[in-house]
């Protein structure tokens, strides 16, 4: 494929495989964290790499919206009423559906005061920090619209890219078996969103053919299985009593990087059947709005979990809990979208 639909269609992909990272990452001890409670050496294993590799799904969706947006050149004015007024409002309505949630059966303890509060401190419920992540991201916008195009070559995002990595991930490594606090060393402009939505607009607008090419993208690969297999090392050997990785988001921007520019080969290069398309974009286009009632989805569906955790294995279980409410929330969203007003936000 090519031009426009190629760009929108592997963006789309991408949009579907980082709600279902998301979703599984929230599956805790039934699905992601399965491997604290089982005897069985593959679960465990599959658990400690899905543990170790899955949260890139954020950076994915910040990468999405740098290949989207930083191409672009947008006034404060207008980024302000149209996309961070949009996501201050969703961020206000989607906490207060969480809150009512939270407290349903128990309408008494309620308080405005409590709410605001939460809303304020952005602890609602924990899967909505990503709203108060991306408003955050849309309020600099403007100013990275501009500072990408002063950036000379493609090199300066790979130098970006290394430093984060050393910075943010290898030294940590030393710091956990030395029990050192983190390094006061910091990259002082880039937050991970900010490097993530970069990595975005430089793949798609400024990699020039670098990522188009076989040889660089098996390179990729490569690095990513050695450092996915550096992360399975350290959070094996640092599981705390509870079990749980401890650094479960080590080289997370690598592995984002990767996906990326993996699904982005395969859409230059595979002329997808019209049908496909129209279902991936489908889809693509409910995942923000999935994003918004994942809590729902999980808890309503549950009990396929349950169901069928004993017949194929925790693990394919929660792929099949996982998938069902990804698809059922693609279905509403999309419902959604078609109710006035309503729609604009999702």
């Amino acid at each position: 494929m090519s031009g426009k639909k190629t760009k929108i269609v592997y963006l789309e992909i991408l949009r579907v495989l980082a709600i279902f990272g998301v979703i599984l990452c929230h599956t805790e001890n039934a699905g992601i964290h399965h491997y604290t409670e089982t005897a069985n050496s593959l679960n465990f294993w599959i658990g400690i790499f899905l543990a170790s590799v899955s949260q890139c799904c954020i950076p994915l969706f910040f990468m999405i919206t740098g290949a989207v947006l930083l191409n672009r050149e947008e006034s404060i004015a207008y980024v302000y009423k149209h996309r961070v007024l949009k996501i201050a409002v969703v961020t206000v309505l989607a906490s207060l559906m969480q809150y009512l949630w939270m407290y349903r059966g128990h309408w008494d303890s309620m308080e405005l005061k409590g709410f605001m509060r939460l809303l304020y401190e952005g602890d609602t419920v924990a899967p909505l920090w990503f709203l108060s992540a991306y408003l955050s991201l849309m309020m600099v916008l403007p100013f990275l619209q501009r500072l990408v195009k002063v950036i000379p070559d493609n090199r300066w995002f790979l130098y970006l890219i290394l430093l984060w990595c050393l910075l943010n991930d290898l030294l940590t490594i030393p710091e956990h078996y030395l029990g050192w606090n983190h390094t006061q060393l910091d990259l002082p402009i880039l937050e991970a969103s900010v490097l993530a939505s970069l990595m975005g607009y430089f793949v798609e607008h400024r990699s020039e053919g670098l990522f188009l090419k076989k040889k660089n993208i098996f390179i990729l690969i490569g690095i990513s299985g050695m450092l996915a297999a550096l992360s399975m090392y350290v959070n094996y050997t640092t599981l705390s009593e509870s079990r749980y990785v401890t650094m479960g988001n080590l080289f997370a921007i690598v592995y984002a990087l990767t996906v990326f520019v993996i699904v982005r080969y395969i859409c230059h290069f595979w002329k997808m059947p019209r049908l496909l398309e129209k279902a991936v974009c489908f889809a693509g286009a409910g995942t923000f709005g999935t994003y918004l009632i994942e809590i729902q989805l999980r808890d309503f569906f549950f009990p396929i979990y349950v169901v069928l955790g004993p017949k194929i294995h925790a693990y394919p279980a929660a792929f099949v809990w996982v998938g069902v409410c990804v698809l059922v929330g693609i279905l509403l969203a999309n419902l959604f979208k078609r109710i006035p007003v309503v729609g604009k936000l999702i």
